[in-house]
């Protein structure tokens, strides 16, 4: 097939099949989901790949939007981030997702990406009045130090470690999650709380007390003994008593009631205790997230997304949790990897297979829709409120699902050249949004014109002459009811329902010879960026895809 145009309409599926490479859009509307859709059969190596690929653009796309003190937490109802400022315990996703964007492609602008919005969240490194130091710091940093081998980087992970420990009670054998820890009245531990032993553990190994491994394994040692049921459903709180040890009470804080098993809760724990037995190889933790592996694959619906909760008394009208599939799956693949016996990997993998094709289905991901995020239906906290949308940390798993999957199954995923486009803006306007988790105000944009010219602006943020751009060749002139700029390098257009986004190289070549913004497609709603295979650039009606490998460029048209 020859590079063209192709046009099929918002709510249908369109695809252009090249020698390299399938693109799928969809146009679908975000909703409760009331019966199951049909599951993938498969899950293709293509679809790994573009699914990512899809994850990375929008991650460009929210990077570009965004200020850098600017944290998205979960999109409210009409699409668009909500955002929180660094203090919130979702902070670590966001650069965290940027990280393995940059662990993918090697392309130097996510790393500077990640180091802009990870720079707000070191200030977190001290902060000792709750466990979460270890989402916020080693989701950045953490990946940070791990890629990179930045001595910073590492520093601010074994401070954290350092802060983490001091939450910890020899009596209870845990850290505490939440409450200060002066508090007498209650000594609360949560199943999430798994999750942030892999800062302590990866802490002691690289130049940390080794006491931050011991308070590691007794904490996984104490969930595991406390937080479970004969059926390997699980609690999500447990409140001990600090001077004895002993446990007061068990109940729930997210899910659907205090004998419930909720389902993000029991995806921590496949998680979270498949990462305890990979430091420890301690043959209880493999226990542990065999029985929580089983528990959450045998009471998974029709097309392998959970709902909010495992125990619903009825499932009519109640929203599912994307993002607990996206964890679990997640943990799935990195179980199969360390499982011994061979039937049991093949299901591990095989689960999260099925899981991970289904969140690739229209259903789930938010290509082609106007939601910011990569998956739909997530659930943060239902019985807040907080439910039905996309979520920052269900998509950071879910690029984590998609690489360990491609890992472990063989599938080349390849590197992106060239470089994307831009560094992230320097900006440290105010948050958009406050940090309560019943926000739906969406974060600023670049939507509406500064004082001063909307395209000089931006070309100024971008670098001016010393950017990939250049020097300009000709004014900065008015088109389509909007306002461009030529350079060397690119081109730059802004309309006022788009902002301001640079073109450039065969895609730019392409825009102009439709029409550019007067054409079909309209004004670029992103800056051009990398995708697997080659580039891309979004517009209001459509996008531009070039391939590196035969050098051709494709128009979709919706």
């Amino acid at each position: 097939m020859t590079a063209g145009t192709v046009g099929r309409g918002w709510a249908r599926r369109w695809t252009v099949v090249a020698a390299l490479a399938a693109v799928a859009v969809f146009g679908a509307g975000t909703q409760v989901l009331t019966a199951p859709p049909a599951r993938a059969a498969e899950l293709s190596a293509d679809t790994v790949r573009k699914d990512l690929a899809f994850a990375e653009a929008r991650l460009a796309a929210t990077a570009g939007r965004t200020a850098t003190n600017a944290y998205p937490v979960r999109t409210g109802a009409n699409g668009a981030w909500v955002t929180a400022g660094a203090s919130d315990w979702t902070s670590g996703f966001f650069p965290g997702a940027l990280w393995q964007a940059y662990a993918h492609t090697k392309d130097p602008v996510w790393k500077q990406r990640a180091e802009a919005w990870q720079a707000g969240v070191e200030s977190n490194k001290t902060d000792d009045t709750s466990h979460d130091v270890g989402f916020q710091i080693f989701n950045s940093f953490g990946q940070d130090a791990v890629l990179t081998g930045d001595a910073n980087a590492k520093a601010v992970a074994l401070t954290a470690a350092r802060t983490l420990s001091t939450r910890y009670n020899a009596k209870v054998g845990a850290i505490r999650s939440w409450d200060a820890r002066t508090d007498t009245s209650k000594y609360q531990v949560i199943m999430d709380n798994m999750m942030n032993l892999e800062l302590l553990w990866w802490a002691a190994q690289n130049g940390g007390d080794p006491s931050l491994a011991t308070i590691a394994t007794t904490h996984a040692k104490t969930t595991a003994r406390d937080f479970f049921r004969p059926d390997g459903g699980s609690w999500h709180v447990v409140n001990y008593n600090q001077t004895t040890g002993a446990v007061i009470s068990k109940y729930t804080h997210q899910g659907y009631s205090n004998d419930s098993t909720w389902s993000r809760g029991e995806a921590w724990a496949v998680h979270g205790f498949t990462m305890a037995y990979r430091f420890t190889r301690d043959a209880q933790f493999l226990t542990t997230a065999r029985t929580s592996a089983d528990y959450f694959l045998s009471h998974l619906p029709a097309d392998k997304v959970p709902y909010w909760d495992f125990s619903l008394p009825s499932t009519a009208g109640q929203p599912r949790d994307s993002s607990a599939a996206a964890i679990a799956a997640s943990g799935l693949v990195e179980l199969s990897t360390l499982e011994p016996d061979a039937a049991r990997k093949q299901r591990y993998l095989e689960g999260a297979r099925d899981i991970i094709a289904s969140l690739s289905t229209p259903a789930y991901l938010a290509d082609g829709t106007t939601n910011q995020a990569v998956l739909l239906h997530g659930t943060q906290n239902k019985p807040s409120g907080s439910a039905d949308t996309g979520i920052m940390f269900g998509d950071y798993y879910f690029m984590e699902a998609l690489r360990r999957y491609a890992a472990a199954t063989g599938i080349d995923l390849g590197t992106t050249t060239p470089p994307t486009t831009t560094a992230p803006p320097t900006t440290t306007a105010p948050p958009t949004t406050t940090v309560p988790p019943t926000t739906t105000k969406p974060p600023t944009s670049t939507t509406t014109a500064p004082a001063t010219d909307p395209v000089t602006a931006y070309y100024q943020k971008l670098g001016g002459a010393s950017s990939y751009l250049g020097a300009p060749k000709a004014a900065v002139y008015a088109v389509a009811g909007g306002r461009a700029q030529d350079y060397a390098g690119g081109s730059i257009y802004w309309s006022q329902a788009t902002g301001a986004h640079a073109v450039r190289g065969a895609i730019l070549t392409r825009y102009k010879a439709l029409g550019g913004p007067t054409s079909v497609i309209g004004f670029p709603t992103t800056d051009q960026y990398a995708m697997t295979g080659g580039q891309r650039s979004d517009f209001a009606k459509g996008t531009i895809i070039w391939y590196q490998a035969n050098n051709q460029t494709y128009v979709f048209t919706r």
